[in-house]
């Protein structure tokens, strides 16, 4: 059964938590927004899914836009389904390989590599190029730049006004390279749980590709996240971007959906 959190019932909360650690990439997202909205905004909801026996089998939210379900495979594939058609309605939808199977005919589908680091040992290198307090309009007008599709489907003063908010509370963190006054390069921490944070927004400026500034900015986040006494975990697009991490010291935890609702 699907039940939703609200004030008054903190043992939802607990077991919201324990089910989005079931797979903890994702679940990172979850468990940030938590963190920053809590139950006190109406437009930022929260559910989670227990089983007959009362333990936590799905953790979801829905916000800005997007619904994210953390999904197990004890989890009530068939309930989540329909709870995901009605609510889902118009959103983005983030979910686990076998529920967008169920779910193929809403949308256009992609699919991206979790990865977590193996070690947990801090690395060595020179992050004195690193700017580890980038500005934030920066870091959007590089993002837009290097990716067409980010600036579609991103609002700027949303977008602005939820990392500014991370970055405020110490929820994430972001890093960047700058020359002659211009980002080139940047990447940042925008989701973070218990056991987890996930690195994202890794890009560089097309003319200084190739100069293993991405490469920098993504061990110096991978530090910053060792240090929080955190596994470092990423996504990768393709497969190529998987062996490319891998080669960093990212394993493939599993696959994950994301649809886009026509």
């Amino acid at each position: 059964m699907i039940h939703f959190l609200e004030s008054g019932k903190p043992e939802l909360t607990e077991l919201f938590f324990q089910a989005a650690e079931l797979e903890p990439i994702s679940g990172a997202r979850l468990q940030m927004l938590f963190n920053m909205f809590k139950l006190s905004y109406r437009d930022v909801c929260f559910w989670v899914q227990v089983n007959g026996l009362g333990q936590p089998v799905a953790a979801i939210s829905r916000y800005g836009g997007q619904l994210s379900v953390c999904d197990s495979l004890q989890a009530d594939a068939y309930e989540l389904e329909e709870f995901v058609r009605f609510t889902g309605d118009g959103s983005a939808i983030s979910c686990s390989p076998s529920l967008a199977a169920q779910l193929s005919d809403i949308g256009r589908t992609t699919f991206v590599y979790g990865m977590a680091y193996r070690d947990s040992a801090l690395l060595e290198d020179d992050f004195s190029a690193i700017d580890e307090s980038p500005s934030v309009p920066a870091l959007y007008d590089l993002m837009c730049e290097v990716d067409a599709d980010f600036e579609a489907s991103t609002n700027r003063g949303a977008w602005y006004t939820h990392t500014s908010h991370l970055v405020r509370h110490k929820l994430g963190f972001c890093a960047g390279i700058w020359e002659d006054d211009e980002l080139i390069s940047c990447g940042g921490v925008y989701a973070s749980g218990k056991t987890h944070s996930v690195i994202g927004g890794l890009c560089t400026l097309p003319e200084h590709r190739g100069q293993g500034h991405a490469g920098l900015i993504c061990r110096n986040l991978m530090n910053r996240i060792l240090k929080t006494k955190k596994i470092p975990a990423i996504y990768a697009a393709s497969e190529s971007l998987s062996v490319y991490y891998g080669s960093m010291g990212f394993k493939e935890r599993g696959r994950w959906a994301e649809i886009q609702v026509r």
